[in-house]
């Protein structure tokens, strides 16, 4: 007898309801159903070779077929039993399937015997049988050790099948192939893993990109109310050397109460547990999906694997002692972008240990809308501090989202290190839960990541004081809708400083758009030392920011917003700013004329009308040597004074000094609100006289004047009065201030040596030099007024009033000073000591115009020996210092 490739010998046992005395081959037998003309076509082959065998079609006779393909038309109706591989078998039937020609696939009904043959193949074996209804798990269904392709589609859209019986599979090597194998068995309420639990796959889903068409069970138990039973506990998948298991369950219906897939055992060439159950429905009463005790799980790869999993109310996942030392990714494991995820709680995220860091959390646990996480049930310290996430975009987003309050516990997040996250976008978005998750410990990005939506819409039960970022490093490229309707905190401070880097920040639009509420008042403290030069979209920003009881953002709150924004934000972007219904302080104020300086910058800003909630008015311009009081309604506060050379009476906001300048005088309430208007202190009128002027010998005579921030300036104004002595040769210095680390000058008004031509020079931030010299020569002993100017763009020099030829382009920077400034020497050596008088020297902290310079020279000129008096009122910025030289 010839025996072909995987075949046995015929043996003879007895069959299920036969008496032991009577035995027959063991065939491989199946049922149809036919009626008279019916056809069944059949794919007839032995290990890719066509078959030599023995069938009997259940009417007339034996029939020997040597064919890759049989077919048969029945003569009769009613019940017929197929054998193949029938005893006189040479080479038997080891590849089969019913062909979808004719009526042959819905003519089966029930499979019997699946005989002595080792099966090569039972690709689409019986696939669309949908009448078959029994498969006999009495013989053994033998595999080969060579198989291919084993189990493709072979009972798929079996729709009459109740049981999807695999207890009686041989497991005696590793060629089975798990691809679409009872996929589209709606009617499926049970499914029995081997009895030894060994599934000895070399594929068990597909790698595909559309893997989840070949899932082995996709859509088993769907038409069943209950769901599908699988006996599914200990399953081995030691002797499985492909990489993947994937989409094995998509879409399947499982009874919670009765299934278990806890304790599985993995060969460690198992790397990918992806999209395991992908939107799978768990249904029973408090139901559970049990995927416990995965401890032997070494792979990478565990995304999507519960994505999207639905069902009924109150299913639990349980995925205690998951090992994740391996994993870096669980991108949407449980999120889904078009349906929720209906665990209500995850058992065992506690018993997590540590990752090896780098894992990407994109939607790792988004779209739990159900989910109520406890102190019980949350995740592990020794998990969260490992990830070191490459992203947490949307990665807790809608957690708890359709849920009445209370709402669950916040994510533990430890000490999470994000810092090598390149996006935190939507990282909360929608969420639900008792109080806002703890930042205390976590680092954030420490490059540029994208905030979109970080926070937007998240609810807590509670709300706190404070939500802290000053600590953090903040790299913002996205803040766009970041804490839109946020009401879970009354103030959020982002850091300021080396920490704060919004160079890269782009996008602001609807940040805060309807943040805060009647209950919970929202304070931003933007950073005001950040640069905000790259953003090109305000849109919308802090549009009703909301304040308690009248819904809006107290005035108290809006005040201080407009002070930062003008700190930060005076730029060339020209945005739109609205700011909704927030209300402001009336002037006279620093919010108004910030508002002022705003729109003069090119920005349009929208707000309500202004409400001064504290208003108080001084006489404005004062002038030194006077007292005021301010006029207005002012209870329960401190007045207080930003220069200390201006003090105003803590009680009354009386001023009485002697001193010109710039202040702001502040009215602050015991809740720290406050209203602030700036006031100018100017010189009552100035007179000049050469008798009270100073005179310098040229040898060691001159005026320390002390140094300070005001001295450190890019736009400066220096005017003086000066009388040069006969014979002089050298460089002469009127006044100015030097940086000794560097060596040089950082601005001085001098004479320039034997030329006798005045001259203003200063130092940029480079380390360069820009002067402007005067057109024609000065005479000794004879009285000029000098004035050097340094506006932002051109170096200037006026002398009598008049604007000299020579103005120079500078960068708009100026080298800080180190040492004091003086009058009459430069600081350092060459000390250039000054030979002549000098009176009424007036520095400013801003370039004068040319009338100003000229108001200055007519107000202080000496008219025929008589002293010319005069005021200053057409100064708009009063001097930062005025030297009076003795009257």
């Amino acid at each position: 007898m010839r025996i072909g490739i995987g075949n046995t010998i015929p043996e003879r046992v007895s069959l299920p309801g036969q008496s032991g005395g009577i035995s027959t081959p063991n065939e491989f037998i199946f049922e149809v159903n036919a009626a008279i003309g019916n056809t069944i076509d059949l794919t007839t082959r032995n290990d890719g070779a066509s078959a030599d065998f023995i069938i009997n079609w259940g009417e007339g006779s034996d029939e020997t077929i040597n064919a890759a393909t049989a077919s048969h038309t029945y003569s009769s109706s009613g019940t017929k039993v197929i054998k193949i591989n029938k005893a006189g078998t040479n080479t038997p039937v080891n590849d089969f399937n019913v062909l979808a020609t004719n009526e042959g696939r819905s003519m089966v009904t029930k499979i019997s015997n699946w005989g002595n043959t080792e099966w090569y193949k039972l690709r689409d074996g019986f696939n669309a049988c949908t009448n078959l209804t029994v498969i006999e798990s009495a013989s053994q269904l033998l595999t080969a050790s060579n198989a291919s392709l084993l189990f493709y589609n072979t009972f798929r859209n079996c729709t009459g099948l109740t049981v999807a019986d695999m207890s009686n599979w041989a497991t005696n090597n590793v060629k089975w192939y798990l691809r679409g194998t009872f996929q589209g068995c709606t009617n499926v309420s049970l499914v029995k893993a081997p009895s030894s639990r060994v599934i000895p796959a070399n594929f068990f889903g597909s790698a595909d990109a559309n893997a989840f068409t070949n899932s082995p069970f996709r859509y088993v138990g769907s038409n069943v109310t209950g769901g599908a039973t699988f006996e599914f506990e200990g399953l081995d998948f030691t002797q499985m050397s492909y990489a993947y298991i994937t989409y094995a369950f998509a879409n399947t219906r499982i009874n919670g109460n009765t299934s278990s897939f806890s304790n599985w055992k993995f060969s460690s060439s198992i790397d990918r547990l992806t999209s395991l159950f992908y939107q799978a429905v768990v249904v029973g009463t408090n139901s559970t999906l049990d995927c416990s005790g995965w401890t032997t799980f070494q792979g990478r790869y565990f995304n999507s694997t519960f994505r999207g999993v639905t069902g009924s109310a109150g299913i639990s996942l349980d995925i205690s002692n998951l090992n994740v030392s391996n994993i870096i990714n669980m991108a949407l494991l449980m999120g889904h972008s078009s349906s929720e995820n209906r665990f209500r709680s995850i058992i065992g995220l506690s018993t997590w240990g540590a990752t090896g860091g780098g894992v990407n959390m994109d939607s790792a646990f988004a779209r739990m809308s159900y989910l109520r996480l406890t102190a019980d049930d949350n995740f592990s310290d020794a998990f969260m501090n490992s990830l070191s996430p490459t992203t947490v975009a949307s990665a807790f987003k809608q957690i708890g989202y359709n849920l009445s309050s209370p709402y669950g516990e916040p994510p533990n997040l430890a000490s999470l290190d994000m810092s090598n996250s390149s996006s935190l976008n939507s990282m909360f978005f929608n969420s639900r839960f008792s109080s806002l998750p703890d930042f205390t410990n976590v680092t954030l990005p420490t490059s540029a990541a994208d905030f979109n939506s970080f926070m937007r819409g998240i609810v807590t039960n509670s709300v706190i004081p404070h939500l802290d970022f000053s600590n953090k490093t903040f790299k913002p490229n996205n803040l766009s809708r970041a804490f839109e309707t946020f009401r879970s905190a009354n103030k959020i401070t982002f850091p300021s400083g080396s920490n704060s880097d919004f160079s890269s920040l782009t996008n602001i639009s609807y940040a805060f758009n309807n943040a805060g509420s009647g209950s919970a008042e929202l304070e931003v403290v933007l950073p005001t030392d950040a640069n905000y030069g790259s953003i090109t979209s305000w849109v919308n920003t802090f549009n009703s920011l909301n304040g308690p009881g009248t819904g809006t953002l107290t005035t108290c709150v809006g005040d201080t917003l407009i002070r930062r924004l003008h700190a930060t934000s005076l730029n060339a972007n020209q945005q739109s700013l609205n700011l909704g219904t927030t209300k402001l302080t009336a002037s006279p104020s620093v919010v108004d004329s910030n508002v002022i300086a705003l729109e003069t910058a090119g920005w349009t800003i929208t707000s309500n009308s202004t409400d001064a909630a504290m208003p108080f008015v001084y006489t404005i311009p004062l002038i030194a040597g006077t007292s005021t009081t301010p006029t207005g309604s002012f209870t329960g506060g401190t007045f207080s004074s930003s220069n200390s050379n201006i003090a105003v009476n803590a009680t009354t906001g009386e001023i009485n000094t002697p001193n010109a300048g710039n202040t702001t005088i502040r009215y602050t309430l015991s809740d720290g609100c406050y209203n602030e208007q700036a006031i100018v202190v100017n010189l009552p009128l100035v007179q000049i006289n050469n008798v009270y002027s100073m005179e310098f010998d040229g040898l060691n005579d001159y005026i320390d004047c002390g140094t300070g921030s005001r001295f450190d300036i890019d736009q400066i104004t220096i005017s003086s009065w000066v009388n040069l002595s006969n014979s002089i040769t050298s460089t002469l210095v009127i006044a100015g201030i030097r940086n000794t680390n560097n060596g040089s000058i950082c601005y001085h008004l001098q004479n320039q040596g034997a030329s006798r031509k005045f001259r203003f020079v200063i130092m940029q931030e480079d380390g360069t030099y820009v002067d402007a010299v005067a057109n024609d020569i000065h005479q000794y002993n004879t009285w000029y007024h000098v004035v050097g100017v340094a506006d932002g763009s051109n170096v200037k020099l006026y002398v009598n009033g008049v604007l000299q030829t020579d103005a120079p382009a500078y960068d708009g920077t100026i080298a800080s000073p180190n040492e004091n400034f003086n009058i009459g020497r430069q600081p350092s050596n060459p000390l250039y000591y000054w030979s002549g008088k000098i009176d009424e020297v007036a520095v400013f902290n801003t370039g004068l115009t040319a009338y100003e310079v000229l108001s200055i020279y007519n107000a202080t000129e000496v008219v025929s020996g008589v002293n010319k008096t005069a005021d200053l009122d057409d100064l708009t910025t009063p001097p930062i210092a005025w030297y009076r030289m003795g009257d």
